[in-house]
């Protein structure tokens, strides 16, 4: 059996179905609350029906932050797949994200190491692999370096790791990846795919930052090829291209034939516009751009991914063609909605 944590998410839905069609059976571990509508629309994506495949998957309800719930989804499992996180860049997030990305972390190896022979990947990010000068390219060699530049998600990112880090060195065989930002078809609204939709509707704007992107499709089925190999006390970078965001943003307007942006964004006026947007947060409400995004969004950092492509004699999905497809579904949903 396979457990498969954030598996109503992004990544944990494509996941899901990459191991079913590979006749997997698999245990997904979620909160009561979560939306199942995920993972049916993502099955869809692939013309594929839920119900097909449900024999082949186990819904159990419980909290990473309850080690007895941990233990109950546990039973009977040789493979765990990590996914469940917080991305956010919001202040007002720091309790949460730290809850979910570290202690929830801790909480999971900590009882997988009660269990012999489980094999535990955790997905991380690169922004764990620390800051940079501006052009450098970073591998899985660098390392963390603290700084008042880093977010609180990579953070709380990076003190996850030294969890899984710590259970490796008292037996469990885990291994971590570290996505560059993962473009796919999923919320709109709320997780890397609001990217897409956002500029799909038209952006007259771009900032000089350069960043790494890779296809979700990518990022589940290296997992799964890591996880076959049996790899432990090894990372890896997946992305598969370090684009300027201008360069995004032009791929994207011209798969939905919109005007390319031609305004960019200096750092200055990022960092006045996070200034400006700040007060909201004194009042409760989600502003635009805070400072982590203004930072964010004017660092030029390449990521090598020699190291996967090597190993595993992997091609990625490129670029293109990613947000061409993503571009297909989202127009498609449009138009049912």
């Amino acid at each position: 059996m396979i457990l498969v944590t954030g598996g109503t998410g992004l990544l944990g839905s494509h996941l899901l179905h990459n191991l079913v069609k590979k006749g997997k059976s698999v245990r997904v571990f979620k909160r009561s609350e979560s939306d199942l509508n995920r993972i049916k629309k993502t099955f869809a994506m692939y013309n594929d029906s839920f119900d097909d495949y449900s024999h082949q998957i186990e819904f159990i309800n419980g909290n990473l932050l309850e080690i007895h719930s941990i233990r109950e989804a546990l039973k009977e499992v040789s493979q765990v797949y990590h996914c469940a996180a917080l991305v956010s860049f919001q202040p007002r997030d720091k309790h949460v994200i730290v809850q979910t990305n570290y202690n929830c972390t801790a909480n999971l190896v900590n009882a997988c190491l009660e269990i012999e022979n489980i094999q535990f990947c955790y997905v991380s990010s690169v922004s764990t692999l620390g800051l940079t000068k501006q052009g450098e390219t970073l591998n899985e060699t660098n390392c963390w370096k603290e700084s008042r530049g880093n977010s609180l998600y990579a953070i709380s990112k990076y003190v996850a790791e030294r969890e899984v880090w710590r259970a490796t060195k008292e037996g469990l065989k885990a291994f971590i990846v570290n996505p560059s930002i993962i473009l796919g078809p999923g919320d709109w609204k709320t997780d890397s795919s609001q990217l897409i939709a956002k500029v799909a509707k038209g952006i007259s704007f771009y900032t000089e930052g350069v960043m790494g992107f890779v296809d979700v499709r990518d990022v589940a089925e290296i997992m799964v090829l890591l996880m076959d190999v049996e790899m432990k006390n090894e990372r890896f970078i997946i992305s598969s291209e370090n684009l300027s965001y201008k360069e995004l943003f032009k791929i994207i307007t011209d798969t939905f034939e919109k005007k390319k942006p031609s305004f960019k964004l200096s750092p200055c006026i990022l960092q006045l516009a996070w200034r400006i947007c700040y007060p909201m947060t004194l009042f409760g409400f989600q502003p635009l751009i805070t400072k982590e995004i203004a930072n964010s969004a004017s660092k030029q950092i390449f990521y090598d991914n020699t190291k996967i492509k090597n190993f595993l004699n992997y091609q990625f999905i490129p670029i293109k063609k990613s947000v061409a497809d993503i571009g297909k579904i989202f127009i498609e949903n449009q138009q049912k909605s």
